[in-house]
């Protein structure tokens, strides 16, 4: 569910740096408060489905709240040195254990609420792949299976809300898929064509600019070429796109709920009153390409490189579903929030550097005060990639196992877990964060595979390799550019004759790890100012 109370709208190019308000404006437009649905007395809110909210008790709800926070407070402690690992041992135990039973109890006690009507009607659509056998699919909630069917079929469910017994026949008419065969004009020009373009208009108006304004045309083409060459698969060819009327912004009215529980207060939410969820069945083929999808996304099994963009959604939901799971492939991914990748033939690169949380942030207003608070980190788990992974979040709770390749981590303000039974490849791999925690667990083999420097400028980083072929460094590195100075502390292989490791290669191997630039191999784990706990899992 949608509950935001503005909203995006990404259009083309003004896809990079455009935003609209659109669902204030329809609040504001003489819509009437709805009469509030009545939830159980003393109840909060659980979880939220497509037309209502699940509920459970007030109390238990707290007490899950609170473990939770308390198995929070553990960790930080563990981490900052306050609490031993064996002190925490029997702690952590009884809350893991306490959390499970609390769960159970708020899982068997939740109550739905409904604050609107579903009314649901499904369409099919079927053809045939074009001689390029590239498919594009723009839908603010899709699931790709990979079959062995010869023809593309397309399944729309729709649903639409109403409050009372509205007719729902032209609303539903108005949802329908659409196929066609033609360019991608969302993938842009090549850059010959682009190039082609731009001579002619020098030659012509763009003759009479001067310096100033023919450099800062430059630029902007240049950033154009730069956000569309994630496209470069599909430009220039005639290619087959599935798309589904009726959702645009103008043709999806706001629906208002409202929803009051005695003694543990309410919400008042704004959705939509369409939804589309999209089911593609894709025989293997030369690329399938995700756009939208911002309501969720799930790929099975599909024979085909992946490309998933958040751009032109018009509808988006947090929580959920976002996963790859099978891709006889590789998955390049930007701004969509996927939680899940799972089973990958290919390589996995994914940039998505805005706020993931499970939602339960917020503002609250007390004494005066507005208290302005994040949610809680979202799991994010990378799991049997053959081709290597390269990975820019800007808050993630990160997983990675079974990874081959080269293991490239941006994680910013996030914890990152890597496990790792088996010897790593022989390449540059890299573990950044500037303040969240990195775990990693390698097996005596993987440890014993390649060169490892776990570094930190302010944190503080735990380790049971031995000192023997481990040892402790601290250095001093100034900043050619400005003089400013940092402290570097951590722990490193001992690689006799191997300059990239003495403390002089250390000052130019820690630049070229921050900026993700070319360097010898090994693995590079930095927590600017979080921390690390680097184990071998056979100790």
């Amino acid at each position: 569910m949608n509950r935001v109370h503005w909203h995006r709208r990404r259009a083309s190019l003004a896809a990079i740096c455009t935003v609209s308000l659109s669902l204030v404006a329809a609040l504001a437009a003489g819509q009437d408060e709805p009469t509030a649905t009545v939830a159980p007395p003393d109840h909060a809110i659980l979880s939220d489905t497509l037309g209502g909210w699940y509920f459970a008790p007030q109390k238990l709800k707290k007490a899950y709240d609170a473990t939770v926070a308390e198995l929070e407070s553990l960790q930080t402690d563990l981490d900052q040195g306050r609490l031993s690992a064996a002190d925490a041992k029997t702690t952590l135990a009884d809350l893991k254990t306490r959390l499970a039973e609390l769960r159970k109890e708020l899982e068997a006690s939740k109550v739905l609420v409904e604050g609107a009507k579903l009314h649901e009607q499904t369409e099919t659509v079927e053809f045939d792949l074009g001689p390029q056998r590239l498919l594009a699919i723009t839908a603010n909630q899709v699931r790709v299976v990979g079959w062995e069917g010869p023809k593309v079929k397309c399944e729309l469910k729709k649903t639409v809300l109403t409050q009372g017994d509205q007719p729902v026949e032209a609303a539903m008419n108005a949802m329908k898929i659409a196929h066609r065969r033609g360019r991608a004009e969302f993938a842009g020009q090549t850059p010959a064509e682009a190039a082609a373009e731009e001579k002619a208009y020098l030659a012509g108006d763009g003759a009479k600019l001067n310096a100033e304004a023919l450099a800062a045309r430059a630029e902007l083409l240049d950033s154009i070429a730069r956000y569309r060459s994630f496209y470069r698969d599909y430009q220039a060819h005639e290619i087959d796109q599935v798309s589904i009327d009726g959702l645009d912004y103008q043709d999806n009215p706001v629906l208002t709920m409202s929803v009051k529980s005695e003694g543990a207060g309410g919400q008042m939410t704004s959705v939509r009153s369409r939804y589309g969820v999209l089911t593609v069945y894709v025989p293997a083929c030369a690329g399938v390409c995700i756009r939208g999808a911002m309501r969720g996304v799930v790929v099975e099994k599909l024979a085909a490189p992946l490309l998933v963009d958040g751009e032109d959604f018009t509808d988006e939901n947090q929580k959920g579903t976002f996963e790859i799971r099978g891709l006889d492939g590789s998955l390049t991914a930007r701004n969509i929030p996927l939680k899940t990748i799972r089973d990958v033939s290919g390589s996995v690169e994914m940039v998505y550097t805005m706020v993931l949380n499970d939602g339960s942030g917020g503002t609250l207003h007390s004494d005066g005060m507005r208290n302005m608070y994040p949610g809680r980190m979202i799991p994010v788990e990378v799991e049997n990639v053959a081709g290597g992974v390269k990975l820019w979040f800007g808050q993630a709770d990160l997983v990675l196992r079974k990874i081959g390749g080269t293991i490239d981590v941006r994680n910013e303000f996030g914890n990152t877990r890597l496990v790792a039974d088996q010897p790593l490849a022989a390449a540059a791999h890299r573990i950044v964060t500037q303040s969240g925690r990195l775990d990693v667990e390698l097996s005596p083999a993987a440890a014993a595979s390649i060169p490892i420097v776990a570094a930190t400028n302010h944190g503080g980083i735990k380790t049971n390799l031995p000192q023997s072929g481990f040892e402790t460094f601290h250095i001093v590195i100034p900043d050619p550019q400005t003089a400013a100075r940092r402290n570097w502390s951590g722990f490193r292989s001992k690689a006799a004759g191997e300059e990239h490791f003495s403390s002089i290669g250390l000052a130019d191997r820690f630049r070229a790890v921050v900026d993700g630039a070319e360097r010898s191999p090994g693995l590079d784990l930095v927590a600017r100012g979080g921390s690390i706990v680097l184990l071998s899992a056979g100790k």
